[in-house]
């Protein structure tokens, strides 16, 4: 995985954690939009992962740990705009559930 990013988008608090290429992560970061109570849990079962892109983890593309109570504010938020979007690898780049850690979702370590 060659040119992978561990990149903490929130300070002070658990880390929200993505596997970011060089070339995507100032694109994805530039219009992302999470707002901390997004991101809030009691249990690990309350974690989902949501798609960053129009590929998601499942076919090569961004995922992130979000509450499962908090994905229409998400992507209400982060529309996705997949009209000029290339053909998805077939590539799974999910990894594990997300966690509930410090009562936030985050991807497991």
């Amino acid at each position: 995985m060659a040119g992978l990013w561990m990149l903490a988008l929130l300070a002070c608090e658990p880390s929200l954690e993505l596997a970011l290429s060089d070339q995507t992560q100032e694109a994805v970061l530039q219009d992302l939009t999470v707002e901390t109570e997004w991101r809030t849990c009691s249990v690990d079962e309350d974690c989902v992962w949501i798609d960053l892109d129009c590929c998601g983890c499942q076919s090569g593309g961004l995922s992130l740990a979000l509450a499962a109570t908090q994905v229409e504010a998400f992507e209400t938020a982060n529309p996705a705009n997949c009209e000029d979007a290339l053909d998805c690898p077939t590539v799974y780049e999910c990894g594990d559930e997300p966690v509930c850690r410090m009562q936030h979702c985050v991807a497991p370590r």
